[in-house]
């Protein structure tokens, strides 16, 4: 990969979680084994707390997370992820639009845009 292939990957991407998804999730990581989710479970529970009780958590996580967290809701039956698994989804590709553009107009961030 060049230098200037690594500056078009964005390095996070922001998602936003309600309570109940979030209740579900730490489900979800819950049943992976704990040396693999801690530092994730963690972080998310670093950014939950950040925010007001019951309000969305906005949680910034780079590929290796995400990719935890969707193996995770994986293990869990259809009928209890399926919402969520779509939201992420819609929030991933708005967030892949918004940096396509983003890089297609100028080299720097633009409001609104949930990936960093």
């Amino acid at each position: 990969m060049t230098h200037e292939n690594a500056r078009a990957t964005p390095a996070t991407v922001d998602i936003v979680i309600g309570t109940d998804d979030a209740q579900l999730l730490m489900t979800a990581l819950g049943e992976l084994p704990f040396k693999r989710v801690f530092e994730l479970i963690g972080a998310l529970n670093r950014q939950a707390n950040a925010v007001a009780p019951g309000a969305p958590v906005v949680c910034a996580l780079d590929a290796s997370g995400f990719a935890l967290i969707v193996e995770a809701l994986g293990h869990l039956p259809y009928h209890r992820v399926h919402g969520l698994i779509d939201d992420l989804k819609a929030q991933l590709h708005a967030a892949r639009h918004a940096f396509g553009s983003a890089a297609a107009e100028s080299a720097g961030r633009r409001p609104g845009a949930r990936v960093q």
